[in-house]
């Protein structure tokens, strides 16, 4: 990106542009000997990549061939700033797209696993289109399945794998189940208030972390391309789970499964969820990421549906890809058969050759492929083999088996009633994201194809700001100068976000392993049985290493992000910036007010301009 940039800049500029990619050297805390950057040169070029619409229909419109910078104009919290060049992404000069597939387990069924799997690879001539390749699976936290890559062979073979092996692990319907078996024990409603309490602050722990623990991935691994998009599988979450719980817990109807028809972010600005969610979708799209965000729509034909976690573990299904396994399992349906194992199954049961039974009513779900004429008996097989579960001690396996059978018969939710459970506007979340970075959420097979389409015509639009980072989000608006609509991310970035520096110190204090990559050392004194100090409190001693012989500037600012947490309580922040007379000697004492309950403490240190890092944490007794 420096080498195209450059030529819309002077020479003696091109040092300090870099904005749309996260730095991963050390800078001035790391750097010996540094050089200041003399403020009055600091210009910094950005690139935001932009969709043209109709704006009557506010369908995509192909971008001009040769497009200029008068052609739009850029504003970055309401004041202009200057356009220096425009490329569409179209032509033979662009630069491809970094193209990251993302499985989300924990908040995923295995339903959308296989749904989504399917689907990418379809589509799969059009994505490398784009650009390489690369498939991320969280399990719970994000690891890298396939690095970037061209080879559609080797990505089709990638995806089949995770079609035919990977179950999701749909964390939070099944947490959701437990608690309706749990109120179905306690009938006092002070008990059920509590539970619904305790199971609200749980949910919540849960999606922060799994949504903390994506936006912390996407951020360390933006890379140097302006094109960045995600494509998210993932059933989402409700922005409000306590209203879930408080409904359950008093026994009153649990909330439609459709979604309501309010907009899908009218309670942003609501709970704890949705405005988190909020902050990190801003997040995201100001580091580059357009989020397309893929979960399977309610009817879902076929292997998809239920997938090969029904089939018989012995029996052998081809590997090659998944266009070959399609078409054998379309050939392997058989409903005489299918009822034939059924019926061996109940056999084998009754013989207490529960293994072989389980088998046999697997292969009975098998041979009946999903087909809608038989959906009584697949809901009976369904059940058959829940109960063979539980005999074998298998309860999560049977609350599937029971829960897949409701889906065919209706009739049966009265006599499992935690297959009620589920998620009552997950999209909402996704919606969100695709929102803020002009994404979009796809549920059905047509928007990918019409998405892949759009994102291969967008237009790169380099703009300028003038002065040193400062850390902040600033919301972003883009206008054709030419009658057309525009479809563009809604946020932009100054340096690192004070929201990284948060999340980076919530996984710190949660465990992560982690502390970045600048060489900050923290110690503390524990102040709260001083009858000195004002309330409860610690000092963090922070320690940066070699900053003594750095040379800083405001061109060059750090950031220190403090604060504390509880096991069961979140973390409480606060951050500044630190001039170079705070880090004088590389030595300074912050102070940390700890609430009620919180035993940690911690410090993230961070050069804004570049995103280099460092922190640690403090456990007290």
């Amino acid at each position: 990106m420096l080498g195209r940039l450059s030529r819309f800049l002077p020479l003696s500029l091109a040092a300090v542009i870099g904005l749309s990619s996260l730095g991963s050297g050390h800078g001035a805390l790391a750097r010996q000997n540094g050089e200041a950057v003399r403020d009055e040169e600091r210009v910094t070029a950005v690139d935001v990549l932009i969709q043209l619409i109709n704006s009557q229909s506010l369908k995509p419109i192909p971008a001009p061939r040769s497009p200029k910078p008068g052609d739009f104009s850029v504003f970055l919290d309401g004041e202009p700033v200057p356009v220096v060049g425009v490329e569409a992404n179209s032509s033979s000069s662009a630069e491809p797209w970094r193209v990251v597939i993302y499985f989300d387990l924990p908040l995923t069924s295995s339903r959308t696993v296989r749904w989504a799997s399917s689907l990418l690879a379809e589509r799969l001539r059009e994505l490398l289109d784009l650009g390489p390749v690369e498939i991320v699976v969280a399990d719970p936290e994000p690891g890298r399945h396939l690095a970037a890559s061209r080879d559609l062979e080797l990505i089709d073979s990638m995806l089949s794998g995770i079609f035919l092996r990977t179950e999701g692990e749909d964390r939070l319907v099944r947490r959701r189940e437990q608690f309706l078996i749990k109120r179905a024990a306690k009938p006092r409603a002070g008990a059920r208030g509590a539970m619904s309490e305790k199971a609200t602050a749980a949910e919540r722990r849960l999606i922060r972390e799994s949504q903390d623990d994506m936006a912390s991935w996407l951020i360390d691994n933006t890379g140097d391309k302006a094109g960045r998009v995600l494509f998210l599988v993932s059933d989402g979450f409700d922005l409000d789970p306590g209203r879930y719980y408080a409904d359950a817990a008093v026994g009153a109807d649990l909330p439609p499964e459709a979604a309501s028809a309010a907009p899908a972010h009218a309670e942003a600005a609501s709970t704890p969820v949705s405005r988190d969610t909020e902050t990190r979708a801003r997040t995201l799209a100001a580091y580059g990421w357009t989020v397309v965000a893929l979960s399977a729509p309610e009817k879902v034909r076929g292997a998809a549906r239920f997938g090969i976690q029904w089939a018989p573990p012995k029996m052998l299904i081809p590997t090659v890809s998944l266009r070959s396994i399609a078409v054998w399992l379309d050939g392997n349906r058989s409903p005489k058969k299918a009822d034939a194992y059924n019926e061996l199954g109940l056999s084998l049961r009754a013989q207490g050759k529960l293994e072989e039974a389980e088998e046999a009513f697997r292969r009975s779900i098998y041979r009946y492929y999903d087909h809608p004429k038989t959906a009584q008996r697949q809901a009976t097989a369904l059940v058959n083999l829940g109960e063979t579960l539980e005999l074998q001690g298998k309860s999560l396996e049977a609350r599937d088996a029971y829960r897949s059978a409701v889906a065919f018969d209706a009739d049966l939710a009265d006599a499992y009633p935690f297959t009620v459970a589920r998620l009552t506007d997950p999209l909402a979340p996704l919606a969100l994201l695709a929102e803020a970075s002009a994404g979009r959420v796809v549920d059905e097979s047509g928007s990918l194809k019409e998405m892949l389409a759009a994102l291969q015509d967008r237009v790169r639009v380099t703009y300028q700001i003038a002065g040193p980072p400062d850390g902040s989000l600033r919301e972003i608006e883009v206008h054709s100068n030419n009658r057309a609509g525009v479809q563009a991310p809604g946020w932009s970035r100054s340096g690192t976000p004070v929201t990284v520096g948060e999340l980076r110190l919530r996984r710190l204090l949660g465990g992560q392993v982690d502390a970045g990559d600048l060489p900050v050392r923290v110690s503390c004194d524990d102040l709260r049985g001083d009858a000195a100090s004002e309330g409860s409190s610690v000092t963090l001693g922070v320690r940066f290493l070699p900053v003594a012989d750095a040379e800083l500037s405001a061109a060059n600012p750090i950031r220190l992000t403090w604060g504390s947490r509880g096991p069961e309580t979140d973390v409480v922040a606060e951050h500044r910036l630190l001039s170079p007379e705070t880090l004088a000697g590389g030595v300074l004492d912050q102070r940390v007010d700890l609430p009620s309950g919180h035993v940690w403490a911690g410090v993230v240190v961070e050069e804004v301009s570049t995103g280099a890092w460092g922190g640690g944490i403090c456990e007290l007794e």
